[in-house]
């Protein structure tokens, strides 16, 4: 794996996108080229040696593809891809603590070919559901604890 300094360009596009998404109020990042990744943006916390070498805590690594970015001369599907990529990143004020989650829908290319849209809305049903059975085992951990008290 090589991982370089991305481009003037590239880090300028994210750190936009970053800063639109309200991300640089509480979050330091940086952009990386990955050249090695399979797709073209990913995010990560950084680790601790990372954060101090860059000299940022709390800090979210942002790692780009820069050959697949200068293929993709599309600045709209760019665009959808980063924010995608960075959709999971956030941090609690109260915990004082920085979340990078992964996305929560995964399909593949040959499945969403195949059935487009409705693998979508399938997916995000479970997603909801498995939201919905977590929220309750937690009111149940909940309730459990005022019955003993």
């Amino acid at each position: 794996m090589k991982i370089t300094t991305a481009s003037d360009d590239v880090i300028e596009y994210v750190s936009k996108i970053f800063e639109q998404m309200g991300l640089n109020n509480y979050v330091e990042f940086r952009v990386l080229n990955n050249e090695s990744q399979k797709c073209l943006i990913t995010s990560a916390k950084a680790s601790g040696t990372v954060e101090h070498f860059a000299k940022a805590s709390p800090c979210v690594v942002v790692y780009v593809n820069e050959e697949l970015w200068y293929l993709l001369d599309d600045d709209e599907k760019r665009e959808i891809l980063v924010k995608d990529a960075l959709n999971g990143v956030y941090y609690d004020t109260e915990k004082e603590k920085l979340f990078v989650e992964k996305p929560q829908i995964n399909v593949s290319l040959g499945t969403w070919q195949k059935y487009g849209i409705k693998l979508l809305e399938a997916a995000e049903t479970v997603v909801l559901m498995q939201q919905q059975i977590e929220e309750r085992k937690k009111e149940e951990r909940e309730a459990k604890k005022k019955a003993k008290k």
